[in-house]
């Protein structure tokens, strides 16, 4: 049928560019998988949302994905200097870190280090509120 519309040669021609897309598409969905892997917080983002992530220079574009990332979280908290100083829940309940976070390097590093950061500073406020 597609022979009809056109000659062997665009249809071969055709047929390489869609073997170059699907390798494109099996090495960018390896990819992804490995950035998962080295942050399992990333499964819980589509594909489309963590190129997002993965694509930008910036650490607020995280903002848009962090209830996403992290149950409860609307945003992080970021001082003047970029550094990651807690996190403000959906109702705008604060929770701040013991030692702020620098978002340097590479993102799936340092949103590692966030969530290591949260799960101490809420082990240390929750041995306080018992004392």
């Amino acid at each position: 049928m597609i022979l009809g519309i056109c000659n062997k040669t665009t249809f071969n021609q055709l047929l390489k560019i869609l073997r170059g897309l699907e390798a494109c598409q099996r090495n960018l969905s390896k990819y992804l998988d490995d950035k998962k892997t080295k942050c399992p917080r990333f499964y819980f983002v589509s594909n489309e949302d963590l190129l997002c992530i993965l694509g930008s220079q910036d650490p607020k574009v995280l903002q848009d994905f962090c209830s996403k990332l992290f149950d409860n979280c609307a945003v992080l908290m970021f001082t003047a200097t970029m550094l990651i100083q807690g996190m403000v829940s959906e109702e705008d309940e604060i929770f701040e870190y013991n030692e702020f976070v620098k978002p340097e390097g590479k993102v799936e590093f340092w949103l590692n280090i966030i969530e290591k950061e949260m799960v101490s500073s809420l082990k240390k406020l929750c041995k306080e509120g018992i004392y």
